[in-house]
């Protein structure tokens, strides 16, 4: 009989930590909900949309982080300032378009071609570093890789730079056109 009694009130724990933890899910997954109808809703943007968005911005993460890992562990890649300048590029257009989702037209080519280009170059890359073998083509082959890997490189940078003045352009003219109107 006590045992009966202390299987009855395990029973009874273990629902209730079941419940509360689904509970607790439950309302997790409602304010999750609320924050993307609040984000959709301030951006503009429709149910497709917003799967299209975080999808493509799911996947860049992802490459970027990847990217960075390999950065870190390879001494050579870390090293080399274009290399960090266009990571840094690349974390930047990211949260640039996490916060102007609208600006994912301008970023196609960064993140749906140099983006995923880099990831695997930088892969290819890292494998023949860690392969240890050093023969004259494995070499010849290393170095095309980095060369590819710099002109990639360049593009993001360039991307980044390219969007900063369109902004700062866009800046300036909206400040001629209110000193005009206010006669300054």
């Amino acid at each position: 009989m006590y045992y009966f009694f202390l299987l009855l009130i395990i029973l009874v724990l273990a629902l209730f930590v079941i419940g509360s933890r689904s509970f607790r899910l439950l309302q997790l997954k409602k304010r999750q909900d609320e924050l993307v109808d609040k984000y959709r809703k301030e951006h503009e943007m429709s149910d497709n949309e917003i799967e299209i968005f975080k999808s493509v911005m799911a996947e860049s993460k992802q490459l970027i982080l990847d990217i960075e890992a390999n950065f870190l562990i390879h001494e050579d890649l870390r090293k080399n300032r274009l290399f960090k300048d266009a990571l840094q590029s690349s974390k930047a257009i990211f949260l640039l378009l996490m916060a102007s989702p609208k600006e994912l037209t301008d970023f196609g080519d960064f993140l749906y071609k140099s983006l995923p280009l880099m990831d695997k170059s930088v892969q290819h890359y890292v494998s023949i570093e860690e392969s240890g073998i050093y023969t004259v083509r494995v070499k010849e082959e290393k170095k095309a890789i980095f060369e590819v890997l710099k002109k990639i490189c360049t593009n993001i940078v360039k991307d980044y730079e390219d969007y900063t003045t369109r902004k700062s352009d866009e800046a300036e003219l909206s400040k001629v056109i209110l000193e005009k109107e206010s006669g300054f």
